[in-house]
């Protein structure tokens, strides 16, 4: 983790000096350089992003992969972006995301690798999210509306004790849910029982 000013632009994180040879890094569509993602290639860092729309590129080859029902599962395609004498060759993967209460909708994920399968390509990018929700639970359960110091060693320690104390209480409602089942489980059947039908009753002799 890494922490900057506010009037920091967070796109310098971008650059290929900070990520390590095999590293995987997911990022915003908003990142889109291809200058950058061609450094990263020859770096040996792999990207997934979100694909903007409207982007120019040429198809190189264009694959459908179907479900046994002949539905569309992934749409993989090998494409190359041509921009300021640059020739970045890259892998548009498509795919239908499913979210609870929603329409389904079409999903392009943009990346430089070539080996991985579509579906661990799919799970890179939606790991990033978690990161989302873990920031929007953290401003919920603790907004840091002030600071205790005022010296960046002092932001520092605030932002980490809130950390340390979210995961806390991450892993005690871990630990109720799993306290908490079995009787769930119990009061459900007891409630079973309780509404059996009174023709099921053994019939009283005269």
């Amino acid at each position: 983790m890494q922490f900057t000013s506010a009037a920091t632009n967070d796109s310098f994180m971008l650059a290929p000096s900070h990520y390590r040879h095999n590293e995987i890094v997911a990022l915003d569509r908003a990142y889109i350089n291809y200058a950058k993602f061609e450094e990263l290639t020859e770096r040996g860092v792999v990207y997934v992003t979100k694909m903007k729309k409207n982007l120019s590129y040429e198809v190189l080859v264009d694959c459908m992969h179907q479900n046994p029902q002949g539905m569309m599962e992934f749409r993989e395609q090998v494409v190359v972006f041509r921009k300021d004498g640059i020739n970045h060759i890259a892998r548009i993967i498509t795919y239908v995301d499913f979210k609870k209460g929603k329409s389904p909708k079409l999903i392009s994920l943009l990346t430089n690798d070539f080996d991985m399968p579509l579906e661990t390509i799919v799970a890179i990018y939606r790991r990033r999210w978690q990161i989302e929700s873990l920031f929007k639970q953290i401003k919920q359960n603790f907004p840091l509306r002030y600071f205790y110091g005022e010296s960046a060693n002092a932001i520092k320690i605030q932002i980490w004790v809130t950390l340390i104390a979210n995961m806390l209480l991450f892993v005690l409602h871990c630990k109720l849910k799993k306290t908490l089942e079995p009787l769930g489980t119990f009061h459900k059947s007891a409630h079973r029982s309780d509404v059996l039908p009174q023709s099921r009753k053994a019939p009283q002799s005269a």
